[in-house]
C-alpha cells in the first residue's frame, strides 16, 4: 500500500488579536485567548506537534485533563488564573465581544476555527 504525502492547509480567522492557534498536535491544541494560554484535547490533530512538549509546558497557563469521554477538569499553574474572562474581535466594520468560561467538558464558549 502506497500513501500520498498531502499538505494540510489550516484555516483560520484573520486579524484576530484576542486569538492565536500556537500549535495542534499529537490529539492537543495549545491556543491563546486573549492573555490566557490553553492546552486542551483536539481528536483531529492526528500529526505530530511542531513544539516541544517543554515548549507547550512553558507557555501554558490553564490545560484540561479529561476524566472521562464527556467531562475533565482545568489545571491551573497559577491557581488565581480567571474562570471567566473577555475577548474581542475586530475587522474593519465589525467589533464582538465575546465572554469565555472554562467548562467541564473542555470548551470555552466560542469555536473560533
Amino acid at each position: 500500500m502506497i500513501l500520498a504525502a498531502t499538505n494540510i492547509q489550516l484555516l483560520t480567522p484573520q486579524h484576530w488579536k484576542d486569538y492565536e492557534l500556537i500549535d495542534c498536535g499529537d490529539f492537543e491544541k495549545l491556543e491563546r485567548f486573549g492573555d490566557l494560554i490553553l492546552i486542551r484535547p483536539e481528536p483531529q490533530a492526528v500529526w505530530p506537534k511542531a513544539l516541544t512538549d517543554a515548549e507547550w509546558n512553558k507557555r501554558y497557563h490553564i490545560k484540561f485533563k479529561g476524566r472521562s469521554a464527556t467531562s475533565g477538569e482545568w489545571l491551573k499553574k497559577n491557581p488565581q488564573a480567571q474562570d471567566r474572562w473577555h475577548i474581542e474581535y475586530k475587522n474593519k466594520d465589525v467589533a464582538i465581544k465575546f465572554r469565555l468560561g472554562l467548562t467541564s467538558f473542555k470548551h470555552v464558549g466560542i469555536f473560533p476555527e
